[in-house]
């Protein structure tokens, strides 16, 4: 009999008066401090089956958007403007799932190291947040599911890296040229002011560059501009006049540098 079993069969012993022996009680105190649940799964959770429903439509939205994106990282955070982010959210959850259930292992582990693995769904909800970390999962992941997930190749456990609201608005302009096939975004963009306030901005810091002003826009972040196109002057498509405006600046500062 394997050691959940028997962790099972020791808990209806002590239900009908039994006193365990020293072992058999250190084995059954680790399985509480872990959330074990004793009572086993024999019937299943209430809407398991729309749960797994659910989980298996969002598994396969993962997959077709590594299929258009080549990645598994959909952006968890930023402004809901496509479904990937709602896909990046769920991966996220399946990600704090996993961390959750291999801590309250290690947990486990160092209190009874002989024990063999206990597969998540045998571990209870912890539904009142006030209880101890280690005494059951906040959320719900199965051993089916982590093996579909490190099926895919490419995916990856740890959380995709905070990125910051500059490289966010890039994305943010590379979907709207992508709708609009041009890069002209008005100034009061109904659909999304915060993007059309970054584009203004932007068009400002570029031209404090090219007359020689102080300017918050580095030569990393011109370089991420000008490898999308970014629309410098509106009215300017592809921003090639200021472009080449700045180029003679910069030319100009050159030559007056080797003068003196």
């Amino acid at each position: 009999m394997n050691r959940v079993a028997n962790g099972r069969l020791l808990y209806r012993q002590t239900l009908r008066g039994r006193v365990l022996n020293q072992e058999e009680a250190q084995h059954t105190k680790a399985l509480q401090q872990i959330g074990f649940v004793f009572e086993g799964r024999t019937n299943p959770q209430p809407n398991m089956e729309k749960n797994n429903e659910n989980w298996m439509k969002r598994y396969q939205e993962l997959i077709e958007y590594e299929r258009i994106n080549g990645n598994f990282n959909p952006p968890s955070t930023g402004r809901d403007v496509n479904a990937a982010f709602s896909i990046g959210a769920w991966c996220d959850n399946q990600r704090h799932a996993y961390r959750e259930y291999k801590a309250l292992l290690k947990v486990f582990a160092n209190k009874y190291p002989n024990h063999p693995h206990i597969k998540p769904e045998d571990i209870a909800s912890r539904k009142n947040a006030k209880d101890p970390k280690e005494s059951g999962m906040t959320y719900f992941i199965s051993k089916e599911r982590i093996d579909k997930l490190h099926a895919l190749e490419g995916f990856t456990w740890e959380f995709r890296p905070s990125i910051t609201p500059f490289e966010r608005r890039l994305e943010e302009y590379i979907e709207f040229q992508q709708k609009e096939e041009h890069g002209l975004v008005p100034q009061h963009y109904k659909d999304n002011r915060s993007l059309g306030k970054w584009v203004a901005r932007q068009r400002c810091e570029y031209k404090a560059l090219r007359e020689g002003k102080e300017s918050s826009l580095t030569p990393e972040r011109l370089a991420q501009l000008e490898a999308i196109n970014f629309e410098f002057c509106y009215g300017d498509p592809r921003g090639i006049k200021s472009k080449k405006k700045f180029q003679e600046s910069r030319e100009k500062h050159d030559e007056e540098g080797e003068v003196s």
